[in-house]
């Protein structure tokens, strides 16, 4: 029987694409918090839009940034001396998920991957948070909030597309960070949250 505890924790930063992404590495000691417990090494890091890590952008959702960052964690872990390079899994939570699926299928140091409440993403799931089905209060009781109609609530994600491409532009051009946040029930308004600028929220 495996017993809690039985692991080293260090925290170690790696570089990827520019940036320093911070982690912790979960080290076994002599006898096999899952997976330390039962005798793996785990790397647990932040992506670079999060955490104790360097760079400007803050809380930015890029499954492509994230992947590059999932590779670099891979090249951290084959650099050391003390882990099988032969037998690297993957384990991602929520959004996490389907970017360890997707670096496991291209990226063959990879020998499995898993995910734990994956968050995979297509348009209805995107229009059902963009368009009410969130709150700034935890625990709120969803069936009590005013739904959207399929057309409010297309436009409410069309605008929330709309927020952050001009949010990315200015960006791109000036360096100046407007964040769109992504719980907020004025954007989510079925009324009037698709009238909103980047500026109301």
């Amino acid at each position: 029987m495996p017993v809690n505890g039985q692991y080293t924790t260090h925290k170690v930063s790696n570089p990827s694409h520019g940036e320093t992404v911070a982690g912790v590495l979960l080290r076994p000691k002599n006898v096999p918090n899952p997976p330390a417990d039962e005798g793996y090494a785990a790397f647990i890091f932040d992506p670079r839009s999060v955490g104790d890590r360097t760079g400007q952008l803050r809380r930015q959702e890029n499954p492509k940034t994230k992947n590059e960052d999932t590779v670099a964690g891979l090249n951290y872990l084959e650099s050391r001396g003390d882990i099988d390079k032969s037998k690297l899994f993957l384990v991602g939570v929520c959004q996490g998920g389907p970017e360890s699926l997707d670096v496991a299928s291209y990226d063959d140091r990879v020998i499995g991957a898993a995910f734990v409440t994956g968050y995979f993403r297509d348009r209805e799931t995107d229009i059902y948070i963009c368009a009410g089905c969130v709150s700034a209060e935890p625990g709120a009781d969803i069936s009590t909030m005013k739904m959207p109609t399929a057309e409010q609530g297309e436009a409410l994600y069309q605008a929330r597309l709309k927020r952050a491409r001009k949010a990315k532009a200015l960006y791109e051009r000036i360096g100046e960070v407007i964040y769109q946040p992504l719980v907020d029930p004025n954007a989510a308004d079925p009324d009037k949250g698709h009238l909103l600028d980047s500026q109301d929220l």
